[in-house]
């Protein structure tokens, strides 16, 4: 896996949403939704980005693809950075970079059949003859297992799954290389998810796909991802290999999400020891000082309230965020609080 070329790389990357009150809408604060991310995903792998609701999983999704203007930092594809690129230029690298969103109703226009949907990216590229296209979407029905005979119904006749797959066969239409898969299968049934999940690696063995694979569920991350960057608060506090990360976390808020995973086994279940973090997720508009975790940390000390780690190599491989990774396994000394 260390062998394989970076294929995107985010650097510093930083997206800030200023607060606006009042009549004439003045900002009175910054909402710091990414705060200096960085990560690579390498070609042809799945890199998974973990976190709770309002960590700033979508937001670094919808900036790495320039659907929303980065605040600072840049965004590499192929070592160009397209940060940096114009609309026309943006425009024609378009169909390499494209997403799988969360809600698969409200990503298709109601009053155009599926079949169009599917069509449109390709409209808008002009790729091929109108008879070519045609076939390119029967195609690509037969690529997400979906009957032909659904191109020409409407999005609220088609189930979620059905949906979704629309959604993924629109993705896939001008032959893109990387997909952020975005909560993919969050709102759809559990039997739903499974063959989700399993399309979108065949896809992956198929077309050579490389995936940003946004999720909540770390259960889901350890199946389907290659790697695993963890992020907490707008910032990454851990990144390493799926098993690794799973097996042996090294960051006490990648404990606290492991273990609030059920396990199959009632003897386990019953007997494992539980996190159980204190307070509420801080707001982006008003981040604590120090380490961001440090408020509901029960490893937290001086230094994690008043200094913030930096990403650094560990010793058994990843990369880890915390002044106390080397020694997680024991509660802090009084002399350290």
């Amino acid at each position: 896996m260390s062998e394989r070329q970076a294929l995107v790389e985010a650097e510093n990357l930083a997206k800030h949403f200023p607060i606006r009150r009042g009549v004439l809408r003045r900002t009175v604060g910054t909402v710091r939704a990414v705060d200096g991310v960085s990560f690579t995903v390498r070609r042809g792998e799945t890199l998974g980005l973990v976190g709770e609701s309002g960590s700033g999983k979508s937001t670094i999704g919808r900036v790495l693809l320039r659907l929303t203007e980065p605040t600072s930092g840049s965004v590499r594809f192929r070592g160009r950075d397209i940060t940096a690129l114009d609309q026309r230029p943006l425009r024609e690298l378009r169909p390499r970079l494209q997403m799988v969103f969360q809600d698969s109703y409200s990503s298709l226009t109601p009053r155009l059949p599926v079949g169009a949907a599917v069509r449109e990216p390709l409209d808008l590229n002009g790729v091929g003859t109108a008879a070519g296209r045609r076939t390119r979407v029967e195609e690509l029905f037969d690529l997400v297992h979906l009957d032909r005979r659904l191109m020409d119904r409407l999005p609220h006749e088609l189930s979620g799954g059905q949906r979704q797959r629309v959604g993924i066969a629109r993705a896939l239409a001008c032959d893109p290389e990387f997909i952020v898969a975005d909560e993919a299968i969050a709102a759809l049934d559990v039997s739903i998810q499974a063959q989700i999940v399993n399309l979108l690696l065949d896809l992956q063995q198929e077309l050579a796909l490389t995936y940003l694979f946004i999720t909540h569920d770390l259960a889901m991350a350890r199946h389907v991802c290659d790697r695993i960057a963890v992020l907490y608060l707008g910032r990454v506090v851990e990144v390493g290999d799926a098993e690794r990360v799973t097996a042996h976390p090294r960051h006490p808020y990648t404990r606290a999400l492991l273990s609030a995973v059920p396990v199959a086994d009632p003897v386990r279940e019953a007997t494992r020891r539980r996190v159980i973090l204190r307070g509420e997720i801080p707001s982006p508009a008003d981040p604590p000082p120090g380490c961001r975790f440090s408020t509901r940390c029960p490893y937290a000390t001086r230094i994690c309230r008043e200094s913030e780690p930096e990403l650094l190599h560990g010793e058994h491989g990843g990369e880890v965020a915390c002044h106390h990774a080397g020694r997680l396994d024991s509660p802090p000394t009084p002399a350290d609080a």
